[in-house]
This record gives structure tokens, C-alpha cells and sequence, in this order.
């Protein structure tokens, strides 16, 4: 994705979380003091360093337990038909990398793009 779309993910990166802003929030509302927060970040961070156990209770219920008998001793290994012909594979792989002459696409996508078509040619090892 941050190959189609660099500036959005550039701008995504640098957005403060959404825990931060409820944080501030908090915070500006006078419900947690300056910093509490973000102590909380680094005592969790700690604990999980030192190998602690972050879950401080845990109650079973009925609504989270699921019953996985009829899983359990089962053969997964069905049998099913694979095949997929090499024409219809390469059939597949150009129309997936093919797009309006008149669409300019952004530099690294055109790139990825070409390397695919040349894939599907067979003029370059399959690197999908």
C-alpha cells in the first residue's frame, strides 16, 4: 500500500494514535494528571520485558469458551482438485497488470507492474 499510496501512508505515519489523542483529551478535561498515560504505556512495556503477566484477572465464561470437540480429531486432509493451467495462469497475470494507456501511473507501481508483465511473459523469474 505505500507503494500506491506514499503520501497518505507518510501522512498516517506521522498522526499521532488514537490512544494519545484520548489521552490529551483526558488530560485537557482534568480526568488523568499531565503524563499519567503515558506512564501507563511504559509500566506495561516493562512488564511485558520482564516476563510479567499483563492480565491481572481472568474470568471464564460460557460466551468466550467455545467447545472444540468437533474439531478435534477430525482429518483435515480432504482432497481437492489443484490444477491450474499455465495458459489460463498467464491469461490471469496480464489482465491483472494491465491498466488505461492514458492512466499514468506513479513511478514504483509502474515499475511493479513491468516486472509483473515480464513475469507473465516469462522473461523474468516469477517474483509475485
Amino acid at each position: 500500500p505505500n507503494a500506491t499510496q506514499p503520501l497518505m501512508y507518510q501522512k498516517i505515519k506521522n498522526h499521532i494514535t488514537p490512544r494519545e489523542i484520548y489521552a490529551q483529551k483526558l488530560e485537557k478535561e482534568g480526568v488523568i494528571k499531565s503524563g499519567y498515560a503515558k506512564q501507563l504505556v511504559i509500566d506495561y512495556r516493562d512488564a511485558l520485558d520482564n516476563g510479567e503477566c499483563v492480565v491481572k484477572e481472568w474470568e471464564k465464561t460460557e460466551k468466550v469458551n467455545m467447545h472444540w470437540a468437533k474439531y478435534l480429531k477430525h482429518d483435515w486432509d480432504e482432497p481437492y482438485v489443484a490444477k491450474f493451467s499455465k495458459k489460463r495462469l498467464i491469461e490471469l497475470a496480464k489482465s491483472i497488470c494491465a491498466y488505461p494507456e492514458n492512466h499514468e501511473a506513479q513511478g514504483r507501481v509502474k515499475k511493479i507492474y513491468t516486472g509483473r508483465q515480464l513475469m507473465a511473459k516469462g522473461e523474468k523469474p516469477c517474483d509475485w
